[in-house]
C-alpha cells in the first residue's frame, strides 16, 4: 500500500455522509498477482472493526501499482475516524523477497 496515496472522497465527511476511499496497492515482487483483496478497518485492525473488502479487479503486475476505491457510510461516532487497509488480509499470497 502506498501511504502517500491514501485519501477519502470527500475529505472530512460528516457523519450520515457516502464517502470513498481511495488507494493505491503496489506490487513489490517478481510475480503477478491475481484477485489481490484488500480489506478496511475503523480504528483499529482487528476482525471486529472491519468495514469491508474490495478485490482488485486487474491483475496486479510485478513491480507494478494498481488503484482500489471503497465507498462507505460514515458512522455518527461522534469522533474522527480512522480508517486502515490493509493488503491481502488472510494472507494468502505468500511473502516472497528475492
Amino acid at each position: 500500500m502506498d501511504g502517500s496515496l491514501i485519501y477519502c472522497d470527500p475529505p472530512n465527511p460528516n457523519a450520515g455522509a457516502i464517502a470513498t476511499i481511495h488507494a493505491r496497492v503496489l506490487n513489490f515482487g517478481d510475480q503477478v498477482e491475481t484477485n489481490v483483496v484488500v480489506a478496511f478497518y475503523q480504528y483499529a485492525i482487528q476482525p471486529g472493526s472491519e468495514m469491508g473488502r474490495v478485490a482488485l479487479t486487474n491483475a496486479l503486475v510485478s513491480q507494478g501499482t494498481n488503484d482500489v476505491s471503497f465507498t462507505f457510510l460514515v458512522p455518527d461516532s461522534g469522533a474522527s475516524l480512522t480508517v486502515f487497509a490493509v493488503v491481502d488480509p488472510d494472507q494468502t499470497v505468500p511473502d516472497v523477497s528475492r
